[in-house]
């Protein structure tokens, strides 16, 4: 599904979302339909929507900075392979044309800055695995850098497929162009195994609010785009517009399932578990503590006519739903549906809370450094270079695609920008699918005690013990 776009994304469309003007439209005039007459379809759009006009921005100045701080290199048109799980955000043929021109862009100036051709592969994080396994045996080349799922990090790691980060010569994982939190996500002990700049963020596997918007109205509840953009977009406000939701349902839960329980714990400031640089990895939920933040998700999940687990869904959305918890990839079905629908970032705990937190999900991309014989200072700094030169670029990149031919309006297209601007890794995810008492002790407490009612704070007490000895075995800080 993330490749069908390209498709229906026109060239047209590519130029119009790097010009210096701010298209209004949503949905575009059927194939066959002139220009003229789809210039005045827009212009009548534009003046009958109260939708506030979308500001362009430069979406390459960020990109431009971070990449001046990486010395030119002479490699003399030397061969840097990539291979991916999903090769949009490193192949420009391999996705919808907004994107490509951003992928595009980025790989030649990286090309030009390092003197380095850059080629893709892609594949399935099975193969990588077989051919990762057989490249550290025979000493032989694979490639450069690979893009895995974060939840199979761990797993590589571990079988000795990935070079630790931080051995890495002229390598600083404090750089603004990687993701903070994915450094720490990844980090146990002396070794860190992959990071998460933008180069990476593939925003349909992040979490997002969807909305119905003629339903909310029709209770006479105001839109909740002005809550984001004042800061007051938070549980309690959620809360409020749920009540007394008559006959529709006050929340569904999407394809995400029960990992929607763990992207409002992570959005309201809370963590399943920590790690660092000279850290052990550690469990973030408390016994004494977590039964607070369970209650407040079991008043989310467990509010009358609430549609969750096996009744939820994008159709249970449509039908009746008020509000659906679900990742952004929801954005390719609802474009089609008649209810009209909004998206927003998942709400902060409180005012007080600086930023909206946007949690990525186990399937969120991490980039990593193969084991062998080319993990030195040429993969460094293409990998430096390729995240420099993605900031702002490719993620907005994203969102002009879904704006043109995803979205129903500019506000939604502006909420994206919100949802792009904090994303937060956890190790739980990273190392759970290869230490199930990690799970245990982290997003199966928490899921388990708001869906099933069981005790988290019990699940903690027992699983913490036994996950954090696991880990600090594996590994060891000596």
């Amino acid at each position: 599904m993330k490749r069908t776009l390209a498709s229906i994304v026109c060239l047209l469309l590519c130029v119009g979302a790097f010009s210096s003007c701010g298209l209004i439209v949503i949905n575009y005039p059927p194939a066959g339909e002139d220009t003229e007459t789809a210039t005045e379809t827009e212009a009548a759009s534009e003046s009958a929507e109260p939708s506030p006009k979308r500001v362009k921005r430069d979406t390459s100045s960020r990109a431009k900075e971070y990449l001046a701080t990486i010395g030119e290199e002479h490699w003399d048109g030397a061969v840097i392979k990539i291979a991916s799980t999903y090769p949009a955000l490193s192949d420009a043929e391999d996705a919808p044309q907004i994107i490509s021109y951003a992928v595009e862009e980025r790989n030649r100036l990286v090309g030009e800055k390092l003197g380095v051709v850059i080629t893709t592969e892609a594949a399935d994080e099975g193969t990588l695995f077989d051919k990762l396994s057989a490249s550290v045996k025979s000493g032989m080349y694979y490639s450069n850098l690979i893009m895995l799922p974060q939840d199979s990090v761990m797993s590589f790691a571990t079988a000795g497929l990935l070079f630790n980060l931080r051995s890495l010569p002229d390598f600083d994982l404090d750089e603004p162009y990687f993701n903070a939190s994915s450094v720490e996500a990844a980090s146990a002990g002396y070794e860190c195994y992959a990071v998460a700049g933008e180069m990476t963020l593939e925003p349909y596997d992040l979490y997002g609010m969807f909305f119905a918007s003629d339903r909310l109205a029709e209770l006479g509840r105001s839109s909740p785009y002005e809550l984001v953009s004042e800061g007051k977009w938070t549980l309690d406000a959620y809360f409020t517009l749920c009540a007394d939701a008559g006959e529709f349902a006050p929340i569904v839960t999407g394809k995400g399932g029960d990992e929607a329980a763990d992207a409002f714990l992570i959005s309201s400031g809370g963590a399943l578990m920590t790690s660092g640089v000279r850290k052990y990895p550690t469990v973030a939920l408390y016994a004494n503590t977590v039964d607070a933040s369970i209650e407040r998700l079991t008043r989310i999940f467990g509010a009358s006519g609430a549609l969750c687990r096996e009744k939820g869904g994008v159709s249970a959305f449509t039908e009746k739903g008020l509000f659906m918890a679900d990742r952004l990839s929801a954005m390719y079905t609802l474009s089609t549906a008649d209810v009209r629908w909004g998206v927003l970032p998942m709400p902060k705990a409180d005012e007080a809370q600086e930023s909206y937190i946007t949690p990525a999900s186990g399937d969120s991309l991490m980039v990593a450094v193969p084991a062998g014989l080319y993990a030195d200072v040429q993969s460094a700094k293409v990998l430096r270079a390729l995240a420099a030169a993605s900031a702002d670029r490719v993620p907005y990149a994203f969102v002009e695609n879904a704006q043109y031919s995803l979205l129903q309006n500019n506000e939604s297209a502006l909420m994206l920008d919100v949802i792009l601007k904090n994303v937060r890794y956890d190790f739980a995810y990273t190392v759970g699918a290869t230490y199930p008492n990690a799970a245990s002790a982290t997003y199966y407490a928490v899921r388990n005690a708001v869906f099933d009612g069981e005790s988290a704070s019990a699940a903690v007490a027992y699983y913490a013990p036994i996950c954090e000895g696991e880990l600090a075995a594996a590994f060891r800080m000596d």
